[in-house]
């Protein structure tokens, strides 16, 4: 066979400089981590859910407030301002801004970090004249 060997090599060196390097190929894309800041309406502490009512939008649209159910696992982190607190002191009514990814249909809470309580105002008082 003329020629045999040389071509099978010169097919072989295209294929090599035309192949994606293996780390281009291995790196998975990104997911995008998005955010909600609204109140928790409900907390399901045997299924590690909870549903946050979107109260603030980016896009500044008052009229759709949308309602999501995030996923919470050992991962996700949970806090009162700086403090650490569990999954059982979330109660509905909390305001909360929460991270999360994943799709429609599986959404998985990467924090959830509360607003510290609120402190009534003193209200001042007249010294009697």
């Amino acid at each position: 066979m003329k020629g045999g060997p040389p071509i099978v090599l010169s097919t072989l060196i295209l294929l090599a400089a035309t192949a994606a390097p293996p780390a281009a190929r291995a790196t998975p894309t990104p997911v995008p981590v998005r955010t909600i800041v609204g109140s928790i309406v409900s907390v399901d502490r045997a299924k590690g859910e909870v549903v946050i009512s979107e109260s603030v939008s980016p896009t500044r649209q008052a009229k759709h407030r949308a309602e999501i159910v995030l996923r919470l696992d050992a991962s996700t982190r949970l806090s009162r301002g700086k403090t650490p607190v569990s999954l059982e002191d979330l109660v509905p009514g909390d305001q909360a801004v929460a991270r999360y990814l994943g799709s429609a249909a599986s959404l998985k809470a990467v924090s959830i970090r509360l607003a510290d309580p609120v402190r009534p105002v003193p209200t001042p008082t007249r010294s009697p004249s």
